[in-house]
């Protein structure tokens, strides 16, 4: 039997930087998929960095170390840790970033995303940094030191042929998927009831975003566009549509910089920041809101639109990354050229569209129907079956 061990750390609520992000849904559902399934070639075992980091000499010895512990344990203890676990022909880890850069275990890294190298003019003053220019040396080596990579969409493996010099043969591509939870995001409580405890106006329009806030998701150009927006609307106007991040960002480091940008700009009415939102919060957000504002640069995959799409809201994006291909035309997208500048062509069409899509009752009823169209293409189970055939073929050592 060949087994594959399968990272799980994710799923740990303490591990936050996966756990409430699409990292920590992907690696839910393959989880999901593997338990149902049942093969006579392939099996699969699950672990975490927890259950490797808890024997009786490893904790003492991380502990005593001064400095450098995460490194160690992820590139040094990991790799031993892995080779002792002789039951398992292969690991896979389903975040790049979690991989070792090294180790005699055959290993599979599902790439998400190269973002440090593809926008590196948004991370170069981390550049400077030894310590971000040295984790970032391991990730590269970690993935074109593995057996074989899974990357999200076709956007991430041309990247990763491009950017590392990977062969194309050694990249599967397993787009995500959707579950089928996001199609019936119905209201099942009071509105009002709702808006409240979200902090959200009674009566206004809301418009959504899902998401960090680091520099790629571009929300400060974001707060421009909205400033420029709600320009149009009367101060007490009930139509004035409010701005709602909805994300665990309160300890992100450009969270102070959001807080004075949104009080700079006068947006303390406008926008609202409710922090982490619950899965069946998030879909009744859903279901109350207008549409789905998602200005990032960069995306792996882009799932917070897609989901916002199967759950009936128009979307509004960049025609940056793997937007065309995941969202296609069922969504608005806007050129990227001159983000960021107040006036500016993207600026301007950004308003624009907003506009049309808020006063537009027909346009939103078109842009909702092609979007749960295109959300149907996507589907947790074929991401399941796409990656299990990758451990077939390595069994089989194609």
């Amino acid at each position: 039997m060949f087994t594959v061990g399968f990272d799980i750390s994710a799923l740990d609520p303490s591990f936050k930087e996966h756990a409430h992000r699409g990292i920590g849904r992907y690696v839910t559902e393959l989880k999901r998929y593997f338990d149902g399934f049942k093969h006579d070639l392939v099996s699969v075992q699950y672990f975490s960095h927890q259950d490797l980091f808890s024997g009786d000499l490893v904790k003492p010895f991380l502990a005593a170390l001064p400095a450098g512990v995460s490194t160690i344990r992820q590139q040094v203890i990991f790799p031993l840790q892995l080779a002792r676990r002789e039951e398992w022909s292969m690991v896979h880890f389903p975040a790049h970033m979690d991989g070792p850069a090294w180790g005699q275990k055959r290993r599979v890294l599902t790439v998400l995303d190269l973002i440090p190298l593809v926008l590196e003019e948004l991370y170069r003053p981390e550049k400077n940094n030894l310590r971000f220019r040295f984790a970032r040396a391991l990730e590269n080596r970690a993935i074109k030191s593995a057996t074989h990579l899974i990357a999200i969409s076709e956007c991430t493996k041309r990247d990763i042929i491009r950017m590392l010099g990977v062969p194309e043969e050694r990249i599967t591509v397993t787009p995500l998927g959707v579950d089928a939870r996001f199609f019936d995001a119905v209201l099942r409580q009071s509105e009002e009831h709702l808006r409240a405890r979200l902090g959200l106006p009674t009566l206004r329009p809301i418009v959504l975003y899902v998401g960090g806030i680091d520099e790629r998701k571009n929300i400060h150009w974001m707060l421009e566009v909205w400033r420029a927006l709600v320009g149009n609307f009367a101060a007490d106007d009930v139509s004035r549509p409010v701005l709602c991040l909805a994300g665990e960002i309160a300890t992100h480091k450009q969270f102070p910089a959001l807080k004075q940008k949104i009080k700079e700009s006068d947006l303390q009415r406008d926008v609202i920041l409710p922090g982490f939102v619950n899965d069946e919060d998030l879909l009744q957000l859903f279901a109350i809101s207008r549409l789905f504002f998602f200005p990032s640069l960069y995306e792996g995959f882009g799932l917070p639109p897609l989901e916002a799409m199967a759950a009936g809201l128009p979307v509004l994006a960049l025609n940056t990354s793997s937007m065309p291909e995941v969202i296609g035309r069922a969504a608005e997208l806007i050129e990227p050229q001159a983000i960021g500048k107040v006036g500016s062509v993207a600026t301007t069409a950004t308003v624009r569209a907003l506009l049309e899509l808020l006063k537009n009752n027909e346009l939103c009823m078109e842009r909702k129907n092609l979007g749960r169209a295109q959300a149907r293409k996507f589907t947790w189970q074929a991401t399941g079956e796409k990656t299990f055939q990758v451990y077939e073929r390595l069994a089989c050592g194609v």
